[in-house]
């Protein structure tokens, strides 16, 4: 995709930062500039793109706490942390 005659970056390669800051540029040029219809046509396609590679990291950014949470789960049994537990106590029992 060309900005302005200079190539911007595709979304995948973009970070969800990048890609959502982008997305509301575009929103808002196309809210405020009178462009012609081509124009407007490959932004609206470039916002399109970018909101589903947001909607893609954001989906695997919760896969990814689901699966640190199913750990935790695991290693608990319910998920809650365990009294004398010896990871949080410096490798030593508690002594309550």
């Amino acid at each position: 995709m060309e900005e302005n005659g200079k190539q911007t970056e595709m979304p995948r390669d973009r970070s969800f930062e990048s890609s959502l800051d982008r997305l509301e540029k575009l929103a808002f040029s196309l809210q405020t500039e009178k462009l012609p219809l081509q124009e407007v046509t490959a932004r609206f396609q470039e916002g399109m793109e970018l909101a589903e590679h947001c909607m893609e990291l954001l989906n695997r950014a919760e896969e990814s706490v689901r699966s640190a949470s199913d750990t935790l789960k695991n290693l608990t049994g319910d998920g809650r942390k365990k009294e004398n537990d010896p990871i949080d106590n410096g490798g030593e029992e508690s002594s309550h």
